[in-house]
This record gives C-alpha cells, sequence and structure tokens, in this order.
C-alpha cells in the first residue's frame, strides 16, 4: 500500500488500471469510436466492467440527453465535469468535461459518507455490528471519561449516527466550508478527530432532529475500524471496491494520528463510472454481476426516509430522499429518488421505479447555488429523457 497526498493507492490496482488504460489506448489508434444517430459517442467497453448500450436500447431519448450534455459542456449547469447515465444494468450514456477522462479518480466528497453507510450494511451482515441500535460507546471504549460526561451521550446509537440526529452542538452550516472558523475545518486541525467530535457537548437528546454533521459521518470509521479491525479503506477495498471490480481509488487518511482514520465524511475519490456501480447497487438490491456485495436488507433500510431533513427531502442512513418531479409522474413517495451528494456538485441519483442511475461529478466549489445547478440538470432535464416505466 503506497500513500501519496493522503490518498491510498494500492500497486496491484495500479497495475490493472495501467491495462485498463492499454485497452482505451488500442481503441483509439486501431478504431475510431463510433457515433450514434444522435453524434453521441458509443460507450466504450471495457474487459470486466460496465455492460454497455444505448440510450434507445434501455428506453431513454438520447437527443434529450445530447443536447443536456452540450447544455452542460456549455456551462448551464455549473462546473460539470461528467455525466453518465445507466438504465436496465447498461451504462449507455457517458461524457466527460473540461479536460477530464474516464480514467482519472474525482473527489466525490460528502458522497462519501454515502459509500460509508454501504460498508455499515455488510459490516452488520457480516455480524461484526450487532444493529443499529447499537451503543456507539461499545466502540469507543478509550472515550470512557467523554461518554460519562453527559448521560445522553451513553444513550448516543449507531442509528443516531446514520440517520444525523446525535443531538450534540454541531453548526457546519452556519459558516461557510471556505471560511477556516466552520467546525469542519476545526475537526480537521485536530490531531484526535473521534475525541473532538464525541468532546462537542450535547444540546438535546439523541434522535430528536436532523442535523447535518460531517463528524457524525467521521465517527463511522472509528466504529468501522473497531468493528472490523481493519482501516475503512482496507475494508472497503476487500468487500465493496472488489467485488464491484473498482480498480482504483484515493481515500484520505489522518495520518498524523496513530489510528491512521479513513476520512469517511468527504475523503473517497473515485471514477465515474465507479461512481455509477455505487449507485447501481440501490437500484439491484446490492447486487452486481450476480452477486449480493452489500445485504439487500440494508439497501432497503438503509434508503428509507427516517428524518425529515427538510420541507421536501427526507434523511436515510446516509442518503438524501426525495419524491420524483410531478413531471415524471411521482406517486409521492418520499424516498422515489435516492441521492448521494458531495460538496461542489457531486451526484448519483438512484431512481429504483425507473431502473435508473445517474452519476455527476462538478467542479463548482466556489459558489453553492452553481453546484446545485447539477442536480436540477438530472432532475429537471435528465429524467424526463426516460420515456418509459420499469
Amino acid at each position: 500500500m503506497k500513500t501519496f497526498v493522503g490518498l491510498e493507492v494500492d500497486s496491484p490496482k495500479m497495475f490493472r488500471l495501467a491495462a485498463s488504460r492499454f485497452v482505451w489506448v488500442m481503441a483509439l489508434l486501431f478504431g475510431t469510436l463510433p457515433r450514434g444517430l444522435d453524434g453521441q459517442t458509443a460507450v466504450l467497453s471495457l474487459p470486466g466492467d460496465w455492460e454497455v448500450g444505448t440510450p434507445a436500447s434501455v428506453g431513454i431519448d438520447g437527443q434529450v440527453l445530447t443536447d443536456v450534455s452540450r447544455r452542460a459542456a456549455n456551462g448551464e449547469f455549473g462546473q460539470v465535469n461528467s455525466l453518465l447515465v445507466v438504465r436496465g444494468g447498461k451504462l449507455v450514456f457517458e461524457e466527460y468535461y473540461r479536460g477530464w477522462g474516464i480514467f482519472q479518480i474525482h473527489t466525490i466528497q460528502s458522497l462519501s459518507k454515502s459509500v460509508t453507510s454501504l460498508l455499515v450494511g455488510i459490516a452488520i451482515g457480516e455480524g461484526l455490528i450487532k444493529s443499529v441500535d447499537q451503543r456507539v460507546s461499545d466502540f469507543f471504549p478509550e472515550y470512557r471519561a467523554i461518554f460519562d460526561q453527559d448521560p445522553r451521550k451513553q444513550r448516543l446509537t449507531l442509528r443516531n449516527v446514520l440517520t444525523m440526529t446525535f443531538g450534540n452542538d454541531w453548526k457546519e452550516r452556519a459558516i461557510p466550508y471556505s471560511n477556516p472558523a466552520n467546525i469542519v475545518w476545526r475537526m480537521a486541525a485536530a490531531d484526535d478527530w473521534m475525541g473532538f467530535i464525541l468532546g462537542q457537548p450535547m444540546v438535546e437528546e439523541p434522535g430528536a432532529r436532523f442535523n447535518y454533521s460531517t463528524g457524525s459521518a467521521l465517527l463511522l470509521s472509528g466504529i468501522l475500524q473497531h468493528a472490523t479491525g481493519m482501516h475503512v479503506s482496507v475494508y472497503a477495498e476487500q468487500r465493496l471496491f472488489d467485488p464491484l471490480s473498482i480498480p482504483v481509488y484515493g481515500w484520505y487518511r489522518n495520518m498524523t494520528h496513530p489510528q491512521r482514520w479513513t476520512h469517511t465524511g468527504g475523503g473517497l475519490g473515485l471514477r465515474s463510472r465507479d461512481l455509477a456501480k455505487i449507485g447501481y447497487l440501490l437500484v439491484s438490491g446490492g447486487r452486481w454481476n450476480g452477486k449480493q456485495v452489500v445485504p439487500a436488507a440494508w439497501i432497503e433500510e438503509s434508503t428509507r426516509p427516517h428524518v425529515q431533513a427538510d420541507t421536501a427531502l427526507w434523511y436515510g442512513y446516509q442518503w438524501w430522499l426525495q419524491s420524483l418531479p410531478n413531471s415524471v409522474g411521482s406517486a409521492g413517495a418520499h424516498n422515489e429518488v435516492i441521492e448521494g451528494r458531495g460538496y461542489g456538485g457531486q451526484y448519483v441519483v438512484a431512481v429504483p421505479r425507473l431502473d435508473l442511475v445517474v452519476a455527476v461529478t462538478s467542479g463548482s466549489f466556489e459558489d453553492e447555488t452553481e453546484a446545485r445547478r447539477a442536480l436540477t440538470m438530472v432532475l429537471q432535464h435528465v429524467l424526463p429523457a426516460v420515456k418509459q416505466l420499469r
């Protein structure tokens, strides 16, 4: 295992990535990628990767996607760097912009939280974690003195962490992320991430209400490391990335603390194709290539609306949930659309009812309003391109 500027990259994985790149180079040298009738570049088929197809073959209007792609390239939806569409288990649309490409790892920011939720489900399925009702204090015996400070901390459960209903004093959205005074920056500056998070005073009973917290998501790193005996990045590689044929990734770790915790709150980087695989688990019941990667029961439970996060927005276990737009034929359920979201316009949007996954990466880090345009692109422009329900 090698570490480059905080990103872990395994040497054999780099070899497999180089082999994949060789396939791509041969395609460019000895053949021109075909184009469809709508002018869209055909999706490249790579060994061991996605089954590919055309939008028309899965009931999607390819011309609409081509138009959306043109607008994305022109900056109408912020600084979009990639747009991928999957339906029926086939990758049918894939475009990159602003110099990005198929083999590049892109930060997914807080989408790391959603990936970590899948790992929690796998660990529960393996019996390494009892249930979501297990007390958080079980995983942090070295911080017993902190838990003893307030009986509410002693009642804190894994469910509270997953649903961001911790109940501590954590005002992450009160100050812009660009400001070093933001609590996320103060946490990152602390050598002991877990001690910083657990040490914040309680202001209400756990479970009382939703309060967005990267600190809660980072606690999952300590919980999983205690439960599995592995760094989260290593556990993810063995139980999630390898089964999904994800050949390369980067995941930031705290190299200043002896525990070297993996940053489960926002430190993961993936290729766009592999981000789409994460989303596909939500529409396939946790299966990939005929194998059960994540327990189906966890997929169902973690994407159920557990707490209301906003007027029309709900939260599961590290997943954002909302109804389909009326223009697409919403049935009114709160979890028709399942979203992983990351700062700067990183999104994976899964719609089980449409058997659809859309993955987007962006570089809109300076303007949160601009970053949200990428989600508008998906909900208001990509989803209506689906011609038929399945």
